[in-house]
C-alpha cells in the first residue's frame, strides 16, 4: 500500500507533508525505502521554495540512489537553480545527469536546463559540447525541436545569426511539436532578422 508521505506527495499537498513530517527521522524508515522517502519531501519542500531543507533531503536521497536518482538529481539541480540561485552547483546537478548514456525527458530536461545556465554565463563552447554529445538529426518531435531551439540560442549569444536562424527555423517545422512552440521558435526567428 502507499504511505500517507506517498499519498500526500502523490495528491501536491506539500504543505501538509511538511507540516507532517519535518521531524520525522527517516533515518528510523525501512532502508530499502528511504532514497524515496527523501525524495518526497525533498521535493515538497522544493515545491514550498524552502532550497535549503530541499537541498539537504534531496542530497539525502541521490546519496541512498534508488530507481529515481537521475530525477532526484534533476530536481536537486532545479532547486540550486531557482529556489538557492546558485547556477554552479544546478550546473554541476545537470552535468551528473547528462553522464548517463541513454536520451530520455530527464536528461532531455537537464541539457535544456545547463545549456541555459551556459549562455548566460556566456560559455557558448561548453554548451556545444553538451549539445554535441547526441546525434539530434536521428530524433523526432519534441525533442529534436527543443534540442535545435537550444542550438540557436547558443549560436543567437555567440553572434550567429545565420546558423541560429537556420536552427530555430528547423526547430518550428518539426512534425508534432505544439502550436506554443511552434511560435516560440518562429519569434526567434523574427528577433534574430
Amino acid at each position: 500500500g502507499r504511505t500517507i508521505m506517498e499519498v500526500l506527495y502523490e495528491t501536491r499537498k506539500f504543505s501538509d507533508l511538511i507540516k507532517k513530517f519535518k521531524d520525522e527521522n527517516i533515518e528510523l524508515w525501512p532502508k530499502n525505502s528511504r532514497a524515496k522517502y527523501y525524495y518526497c519531501r525533498g521535493e515538497a519542500y522544493r515545491n514550498r521554495k524552502d532550497g535549503k531543507a530541499a537541498e539537504t533531503d534531496l542530497r539525502k536521497a541521490v546519496e541512498l540512489g534508488g530507481p529515481n536518482k537521475l530525477v532526484t538529481l534533476l530536481h536537486l539541480g532545479d532547486n540550486y537553480q531557482d529556489n538557492l540561485k546558485d547556477p554552479n552547483q544546478a550546473l554541476a546537478c545537470y552535468r551528473r545527469v547528462i553522464e548517463q548514456k541513454s536520451f530520455g525527458w530527464i536528461v532531455g530536461s537537464a541539457i535544456g536546463s545547463a545549456v541555459g545556465i551556459l549562455c548566460q554565463q556566456q560559455k557558448y563552447d561548453e554548451a556545444l559540447q553538451i549539445l554535441e554529445k547526441y546525434d539530434v538529426s536521428s530524433m523526432k518531435g519534441y525533442w529534436k525541436a527543443f534540442l535545435l531551439a537550444c542550438y540557436g540560442s547558443v549560436y543567437a549569444g555567440q553572434g550567429k545569426k545565420a546558423e541560429a536562424i537556420a536552427k530555430y527555423k528547423e526547430a518550428s517545422e518539426e512534425k508534432g511539436i505544439t502550436k506554443s512552440m511552434k511560435e516560440k521558435y518562429q519569434k526567434a526567428v523574427e528577433k534574430l532578422r
